[in-house]
């Protein structure tokens, strides 16, 4: 047995081909002893897990043009079926993103799970989630019930319970935006 190098941390390439042992002795299941295949997969898996990211976070930055204030309600019709049709991406993304991030943990040296990168990552996106969920998402169906109802299809002007409501989802998505951010910096910097 030999040791190698990759991405400074040592583990052992058996003489007789068999899987990689990490530096605690336990074996990676999952990556095969090919030449340069375990670095392109996490290349990959890595290139999978940031772009999932994008796109599962990325529409939480798009909230606060759709939900801005003083929309007629025609406007806010139009900006209410676009959320609709970006719901799809941070279900896909999300999921996707921690799928894949778990999969990083697991299958590199990182350490523990008790890092404050990581459990500050998780705790933030699922308080993002329980931010767009909980507040923004039924906000958003009391808008488009008022919006879509047929008795106010030709009303010129939101009333003051509809304003207050698009004030209140505007700003949880800036507190969600902020979150977004925060992970972002989070999972690069990794403090």
């Amino acid at each position: 047995m030999r040791k190698k190098q990759y991405r400074d941390r040592p583990y052992i390439i058996r003489s007789d081909n068999r899987l990689p042992e990490r530096r605690d002795g336990t074996v990676n299941v999952f990556l095969r002893k090919i030449p340069g295949g375990e670095q392109k997969i996490m290349q990959w898996l890595v290139l999978i897990h940031v772009l999932s990211a994008i796109m599962g976070i990325g529409p939480t930055f798009f909230g606060h043009v759709l939900v801005r204030i003083n929309q007629t309600p025609e406007q806010l019709r139009h900006s209410l079926k676009l959320a609709g049709r970006l719901d799809f991406f941070p279900k896909v993304g999300g999921s996707l993103a921690v799928i894949t991030g778990i999969l990083l943990i697991v299958l590199n040296d990182y350490g523990t799970f008790t890092q404050l990168w990581l459990v500050g990552s998780l705790v933030l996106y699922v308080l993002i989630q329980i931010v767009v969920i909980g507040f923004v998402a039924p906000s958003q169906k009391r808008l488009a019930q008022w919006v879509f109802d047929e008795a106010n299809l030709n009303k010129s002007e939101l009333p003051w319970e509809q304003r207050k409501i698009l004030a209140k989802a505007n700003s949880m998505l800036y507190v969600a935006s902020s979150m977004g951010l925060v992970l972002f910096v989070f999972m690069i910097l990794k403090p």
